[in-house]
């Protein structure tokens, strides 16, 4: 119902985060998924704009919503490869963006330091990702993952 209501959006995102504000400092919007539509990027940037004292950050495949946007100085968005919108971050709209990797080896190769905390998105440089969520049985992703839990296995014996 509110998708398409700026208004009703941005109040009910800066609701939630009032609701349980305590003693954050960041808030990551979405922790998978994406910006759906434009208002609901406007409504999350609204937000931003309520709460100064409050670093947002996110990371996105929907980089066409972005370039309609001035970000506040307290929003941080790292672009992420691996959508149909990827040739915005080749040709330079986007310099700062994040690449999954399947290996820390390929991320060597790509010249590219691992996030594995979050902080490389407060950075102005890209990075790399290690493979995480859920991947497909079977597939080369999902072979990958595999190793990197097996080697977080032993790694922590």
């Amino acid at each position: 119902v509110l998708k398409n209501d700026l208004k009703g959006l941005t109040d009910l995102i800066n609701r939630s985060i009032q609701v349980n504000r305590k003693n954050i400092t960041k808030v990551r919007i979405h922790e998978s998924g994406d910006f759906f539509n434009i208002i609901y990027l406007k409504a999350w940037l609204n937000v931003a704009k309520l709460n100064k004292d409050l670093k947002f950050y996110c990371y996105s495949k929907s980089l066409n919503f972005f370039l309609e946007v001035l970000l506040p100085n307290n929003v941080y968005m790292v672009a992420s490869y691996g959508s149909r919108f990827d040739h915005l971050i080749d040709q330079g709209y986007f310099t700062k963006y994040s690449k999954v990797v399947f290996s820390e080896d390929e991320a060597k190769k790509l010249n590219l330091e691992i996030d594995k905390d979050d902080s490389l998105c407060f950075g102005n440089k890209p990075f790399a990702l290690l493979l995480h969520g859920m991947q497909e049985r079977g597939s080369e992703a999902g072979e990958a993952l595999k190793l990197i839990k097996r080697n977080k296995k032993l790694a922590s014996v």
